[in-house]
């Protein structure tokens, strides 16, 4: 990628940030068609990532999930594949597919980390299952707001909750997920092999 695409992909993150999503869009069409053979073959996740972006600031869930499955495609690197892949997977909730579709979608998220075992459990029967949440959004937020249920509803005599909150901003909402839970802990995602090893504990 050269200097000058650079700098034009800080300016399209500069445009979202600024709520301009449909001159980042026309910047993004611009390097699209006017792109180098580095960026459009080895970096062209990172214009897929914008465009989802800018489709999901716009509202077009269709859009902004295709842009998503683009950059888990062209992406290198298996920790952004996944999170790209996570972000197209909540998006498909608002495209018009069948339950199937998203079912087996899904599945293929979980096939992507059937890999993926850094910590061994050991079995031990237990009164209860021990479920652990992790989210950004545990505050004043629409995903909250879906969350909820899976802590005050629950049937205690069967299923411990534990929260991790990966953001660290904190409202009224977070102490009321907090006093449903059975454990509570803040992750720093800098260190994802530290952020692990608690929730591999409890």
């Amino acid at each position: 990628m050269t200097a000058a695409e650079e700098r034009e992909l800080k300016k399209i993150e500069r445009l979202l940030a600024q709520g301009a999503a449909k001159e980042a869009l026309a910047a993004l069409d611009a390097l699209r068609e006017n792109g180098s053979t580095e960026l459009l073959a080895r970096d062209a996740w990172r214009l897929d990532e914008q465009y989802g972006a800018a489709w999901y600031a716009l509202g077009d869930g269709q859009e902004t999930a295709a842009a998503y499955w683009d950059a888990a495609s062209h992406d290198r690197f298996l920790a952004a594949q996944l999170q790209h892949y996570s972000s197209y997977l909540f998006c498909l909730h608002y495209a018009d597919l069948a339950d199937e579709a998203v079912r087996q979608q899904h599945e293929a998220y979980g096939r992507m980390l059937a890999g993926v075992m850094p910590f061994d459990h050991e079995k031990r029967k237990r009164a209860r299952l021990r479920i652990g949440y992790l989210s950004p959004s545990f505050r004043e937020h629409t995903v909250s707001q879906f969350c909820w249920p899976l802590f005050a509803d629950r049937d205690r005599a069967r299923y411990e909750v534990y929260g991790y909150e990966l953001a660290g901003r904190e409202d009224a909402v977070t102490a009321q997920f907090r006093a449903l839970a059975d454990g509570w802990r803040v992750l720093d995602l800098h260190d994802y092999a530290a952020a692990a090893a608690p929730i591999a504990a409890d």
